[in-house]
C-alpha cells in the first residue's frame, strides 16, 4: 500500500507544480513523506516534509506548517536526534495552538510526551499526557485518548500503588469499543 501511495503523492506533486497548485503540492509533499517514512526511506521523507514546510510557510497556512514539522520531529526522533525532534515537535505544538486545531494538537501533544518520558522527564510526559487525553476527549477522538491513557499508563510502569492498570483497562476498553485491533494488542 505504501508504495502506491508513494507514487499517487508524486503523481500529485508533479501534476500540482505544473499547475503552480502550490497548497495541492504541499499536501502531496505531506503524504509523500508519510509514505516515505513508513517504508524507511528516512533522509527522503525528511526532504519532503521540508519542501512541504516551506510552500506552507510561504502559503501562510499554519494547520499545514504544522503538520509539516510534526511529520519532521516524527523523523528526527526515529533518527535519534532527540534535540532536533523536541525542538520540531514544540513549533508543531505551538502552531497547532495558534490555528485552534485541538485534534492535531492533541497528537502532538502525545508525541511530545513520548519524547519527554524517553528523555527521562516524567513530570513533563505525565502534563503532557494529561492535555492530550484531555484534548481528545474534547474532540471525540476516542482512539486519541486511548493512545493519551496507554501511553500515561507505560510511564506510571514502576510507581506504587494502581500504577498502571486502570489507565490499560480504561485504554483497553476505549479500543475495544472502537474495534481499534493494534490498539487492543499493544494494550495486551
Amino acid at each position: 500500500q505504501n508504495p502506491q501511495a508513494l507514487a499517487a503523492a508524486q503523481q500529485a506533486a508533479s501534476i500540482a507544480t505544473g499547475r503552480a497548485a502550490w497548497l495541492v503540492v504541499a499536501r502531496a509533499r505531506i503524504a509523500e513523506g508519510t509514505a516515505l517514512w513508513r517504508i524507511g526511506e528516512l533522509k527522503s521523507a525528511a526532504i519532503a516534509f521540508d519542501k512541504a514546510k516551506t510552500l506552507y510557510a510561504g502559503l501562510g497556512d499554519r494547520h499545514g506548517l504544522a503538520t509539516a514539522l510534526n511529520g519532521l520531529a516524527n523523523l528526527a526522533s526515529d533518527q535519534g536526534d532527540l534535540a532536533a525532534a523536541q525542538k520540531a515537535y514544540e513549533e508543531a505544538v505551538a502552531t497547532y495552538r495558534e490555528s485552534g486545531d485541538k485534534g492535531r494538537l492533541s497528537g502532538a501533544l502525545n508525541n511530545l510526551g513520548i519524547l519527554q518520558k524517553d528523555r527521562g522527564n516524567r513530570k513533563a510526559a505525565r502534563k503532557l499526557y494529561d492535555e492530550s487525553v484531555v484534548l481528545s476527549h474534547e474532540v471525540g477522538d476516542r482512539n486519541g485518548e486511548a493512545r493519551g491513557l496507554f501511553n500515561m499508563a507505560l510511564l506510571l510502569w514502576d510507581d506504587k500503588g494502581p500504577g498502571p492498570l486502570p489507565l490499560y483497562r480504561k485504554a483497553l476498553g476505549i479500543f475495544e469499543e472502537s474495534g481499534y485491533k493494534a490498539g487492543q494488542a499493544a494494550v495486551l
